[in-house]
């Protein structure tokens, strides 16, 4: 997954991780991958397990300078977020799946229900 965001030419500002292991481990490949440097990697134990108000409220403490976010964490919790803020319909984001969403917004801190766009929804089965 971390050749196709790369092919998609998908550069993070920022990475935000869960600090659980696999979480963690996945943003270590993907910033890798996308030439981030992985000790910039910021966790958030909040993000573990984590409901759509406390995802959302992550979100919208994100310094603006970074204008491209990624969030690695858990389901259902990511799932939720997704559907929330894009009113995305999608039933489940199976592990390393990822959702890209835009938006159209000067801040992050504006960020609400149904304040994104779906952009694309891949993972791996659906692409290998």
């Amino acid at each position: 997954m971390g050749a196709f965001l790369k092919n998609k030419r998908i550069s993070p500002d920022l990475i935000l991780s869960s600090p659980a292991k696999r979480a963690l481990q996945t943003a270590k490949i993907l910033a890798k991958e996308l030439e981030y440097p992985p000790e910039e990697i910021q966790t958030n134990e909040r993000i573990y397990l984590a409901d759509t108000d406390t995802l959302v409220n992550i979100i919208q403490n994100v310094p603006d300078e970074s204008q491209r976010l990624m969030l690695i964490g858990h389901n259902p919790g990511l799932t939720h977020l997704a559907n929330y803020l894009a009113d995305a319909r999608i039933a489940n984001i199976p592990t390393t799946g990822i959702v890209e969403i835009y938006f159209d917004v000067n801040h992050w801190q504006h960020i609400s229900a149904m304040s994104g766009k779906l952009a694309s929804f891949d993972f791996p089965k659906k692409l290998f």
